[in-house]
């Protein structure tokens, strides 16, 4: 996903036996969408645009994690299995209560191709056709 400058992400650590209520690390938001896409496997999800259900393999999560309102973001490349389309998805995650959890996941681009993007305050704006 396309956005502007991305927020830095602090250390969760362990003191005096207490978990301090720091913000997560950006690999603890990445695992969460691994530890995520395991538990669905295969990992489906439904194409509005194309109008079918998509069957997808994770190619890798990137490396930036950012944060929008209440949420944590990442993306993923992943490959439809019928298709052979490069899909980038984007990942919610809820970080409170202190286990972190997907709460959403878009379809980013197919192919290269953005559905939509993001302003300059995180809100996300539909692409044209």
């Amino acid at each position: 996903a396309t956005q502007s400058e991305g927020f830095k992400l602090g250390e969760s650590k362990l003191g005096e036996g207490k978990l301090t209520s720091e913000e997560p690390s950006a690999e603890a938001i990445r695992q969460t969408i691994r530890d995520h896409l395991a538990q669905k496997t295969p990992f489906t999800i439904h194409d509005p645009v194309a109008g079918t259900t998509r069957t997808l393999t994770l190619l890798g999560v990137h490396d930036r994690v950012g944060k929008t309102g209440q949420y944590y973001y990442s993306c993923t490349d992943m490959k439809d299995a019928t298709s052979g389309e490069t899909l980038d998805l984007d990942f919610d995650v809820d970080a409170a209560g202190g286990q972190p959890k997907v709460v959403d996941v878009r379809i980013h681009k197919v192919n290269g191709q953005a559905r939509y993007t993001y302003d300059d305050k995180d809100n996300r704006i539909l692409m044209g056709d």
